[in-house]
C-alpha cells in the first residue's frame, strides 16, 4: 500500500495536474484504486486508425484479429480515410494533406463519430496504431478505470514531458491558459485514452474535434506570438487532449504497461499493484524496461537541454527517501 505521507508530500509538488489541484486534495486522500472491480454496463469497444502507413496497417489487421476473440470486448473497429465523410475532408483539406496531421485530425473525427452512434454508458477505448498488444487476462482492468472515473474519461500520462516544451503558444492563449499551473504540468498522451458515452463526454469530444479542425491550432505553424524558451516541438492533437483534461479536471494515470516500474505512485494510489490486477499494454520497445531515473535523463538528453525538471522525479516513491 502506499503511505498516505508520501502521498500528501507528492500532492504538493507533483508536476501531475490532477494530483497538484488542491480542490482535490482531499478526494485524492480518501479515494484513488480506480482499477478496483466494476460492472459493465454497456458495451465495451476498442477503436483506432490507421491509413497510408503500411507497417502500421498490417500492424492494426493483426492486432484487430487479436482482439476481437476477446469474449469481454463487444466491437472493434480499425477505421481508414473511406469511413470520413467526404464534406469534413474536404473542409478540412489543409490537415487532411499533411502526412504527419492526418491521423490526428481522423482520431478527433472518429472519436466524435463513434460516440454518436454509441449507446449511452458503451465504454470506447481508443489506441493509436502503434500500439504491440493488450493482453486478454487484464484488459477488464483498463476499463474499471474508465467505469470508476468522476466523469466517465480517463486520459493517460507522460511523468516527464511538460506542457510548456511541447505546446505552442498560440494554442495555450486560446484556451486561456497559459498559466504557471498549465505550464508546469506533465502532458497527457493522445495515443490511448478512454471515454463512457454520457452527456459531458459528448460535449468534451465536440470540443476536442472543434479546436483540432482549427489549422493554426493543431499543425506545425508558427504561431502568432513568440513562444517561451522552453518550447521545443507542438504536440498537435496531443497538446489539445491534454489541455482539455486540464481545463475539465480529469484524472490522467500512468500507462498500465505489463512491467510498469512498481514505484510510480499514482501507479500505487490507483491500485495497478493490486495482487488481482493484470497489466496488459505492451507498447514500443523503448518504453519498458527503464528505472524512472534512465527514463527522466534520456528525456533530457533527447533534445540536448534539460526538458525535465528534477520534481518530475517525484512520481516514484523512490524520491522520498
Amino acid at each position: 500500500m502506499l503511505d498516505k505521507n508520501i502521498l500528501s508530500k507528492f500532492c504538493k509538488i507533483s508536476r501531475n495536474y490532477y494530483y497538484r489541484n488542491p480542490v482535490n486534495y482531499e478526494k485524492i486522500l480518501n479515494g484513488g484504486n480506480e482499477m478496483r472491480h466494476s460492472e459493465k454496463l454497456g458495451k465495451y469497444k476498442i477503436i483506432g486508425f490507421a491509413d497510408k502507413h503500411m507497417k502500421r496497417m498490417i500492424n492494426m489487421f493483426f492486432f484487430k484479429k487479436k482482439i476481437k476473440k476477446y469474449k469481454i470486448i463487444d466491437d472493434i473497429q480499425v477505421f481508414k480515410l473511406s469511413d470520413i465523410d467526404t464534406n469534413f475532408k474536404v473542409k478540412n483539406q489543409k490537415l487532411f494533406s499533411d502526412k504527419r496531421i492526418f491521423p490526428w485530425i481522423a482520431k478527433a473525427y472518429l472519436i466524435k463519430k463513434v460516440l454518436s452512434e454509441s449507446n449511452y454508458e458503451d465504454t470506447i477505448l481508443w489506441i493509436d496504431s502503434d500500439i504491440r498488444d493488450i493482453s486478454e487476462n487484464g484488459i477488464n482492468s483498463i476499463f474499471n478505470l474508465c467505469n470508476n472515473s468522476e466523469k466517465g474519461l480517463v486520459g493517460f500520462h507522460s511523468d516527464f514531458w511538460l506542457e510548456r516544451t511541447f505546446t505552442k503558444v498560440d494554442l495555450l492563449n486560446y484556451l486561456d491558459v497559459n498559466k504557471k499551473p498549465f505550464l508546469d504540468s506533465t502532458q497527457a498522451y493522445g495515443n490511448i485514452f478512454l471515454l463512457r458515452k454520457n452527456d459531458f463526454t459528448m460535449n468534451f469530444f465536440s470540443k476536442f474535434l472543434e479546436v483540432c479542425s482549427i489549422n493554426n491550432l493543431m499543425d506545425y505553424s508558427p504561431s502568432k506570438e513568440k513562444e517561451s524558451k522552453h518550447f521545443v516541438i507542438h504536440q498537435n492533437d496531443q497538446s489539445i487532449l491534454s489541455l482539455l483534461f486540464k481545463i475539465n479536471n480529469i484524472k490522467t494515470f500512468p500507462i498500465p504497461f505489463s512491467d510498469l516500474y512498481r514505484t510510480n505512485i499514482i501507479a500505487l494510489h490507483s491500485g495497478y499493484f493490486d495482487k488481482s490486477i493484470n497489466l496488459p499494454i505492451l507498447w514500443e520497445p523503448d518504453w519498458h524496461n527503464l528505472t524512472y531515473e534512465e527514463m527522466w535523463t534520456n528525456c533530457n538528453i533527447k533534445y540536448n537541454k534539460s526538458v525535465s525538471p528534477r520534481e518530475c522525479l517525484s512520481a516514484s516513491t523512490d524520491f522520498f527517501k
